[in-house]
């Protein structure tokens, strides 16, 4: 997605910086090594290249396509089954992605393809959990008795442990201690909160790759009830 909430450059105008993409790397200094507006003369200082290497026709931006791709890139890459070792997706932040902030609305993110689709308020707990009983510390102390909102954390194969389940709480950060543990050393971290978080590497088996056949589809038989198919769907 674009700064303009495009996902698709044939769909978004070519004014200001709608056709930017819309990340937040771009907040930290040296995001600018790959991702920047023109330079005083008008062009782009190598490596980074003019915008239309990712399809923006107006060129309004410079960007390092080694580094930062849109997400076709990827799909290609998946094909052609030449993935870096490590890719990170961010899809429409602050719009769409269900993360509140300023005049953004939680609820796009709840929305399926229109003209059906709409958002539902909903209450997540269920009676007897935690935060539920007016005694309960969560009540009574809100935020500051909890380590954050509850974001189910799913390891994709086929390096991952078979029907592994990890109960160690963490953050998003834990994402970035991970690639520090695996790609860098154990001893390097950014803050002292990526420092403290857990390296993910219990998930996974990189020496035996218990995935590396992929297993069967899902069948009928496997799933032990008959499938929907658009032909026994009624109107």
């Amino acid at each position: 997605m674009t700064e303009g909430y495009c996902l698709d450059y044939d769909d978004c105008p070519a004014a200001g910086d709608s056709r930017y993409p819309a990340t937040t790397f771009e907040e930290l200094t040296y995001s600018f090594q790959y991702l920047s507006g023109k330079n005083s003369s008008g062009g782009c200082t190598p490596p980074k290249q003019p915008s239309s290497v990712v399809g923006d026709s107006t060129n309004s931006f410079c960007i390092d396509p080694t580094y930062i791709a849109p997400i076709s890139q990827y799909f290609a890459d998946l094909t052609n089954g030449i993935l870096p070792s490590f890719v990170f997706i961010e899809l429409g932040y602050g719009e769409n992605d269900e993360h509140p902030g300023s005049g953004n609305n939680i609820l796009n993110g709840q929305v399926d393809v229109p003209p059906n689709g709409a958002p539902t308020i909903h209450c997540d707990l269920s009676s007897g959990d935690p935060g539920t009983n007016p005694d309960d510390a969560a009540a009574e102390q809100g935020f500051a008795a909890q380590l954050g909102f509850r974001v189910p954390n799913m390891i994709i194969p086929p390096f991952t442990i078979a029907h592994y389940a990890g109960h160690n709480p963490m953050d998003h950060t834990a994402i970035i201690k991970f690639v520090e543990n695996r790609f860098i050393g154990s001893s390097a971290h950014l803050t002292a909160r990526d420092a403290a978080q857990p390296n993910l590497l219990d998930f996974f088996d990189f020496t035996d790759v218990p995935w590396a056949t992929p297993p069967a589809p899902v069948a009928d038989e496997s799933l032990g009830v008959n499938t929907c198919t658009p032909a026994s769907m009624g109107p």
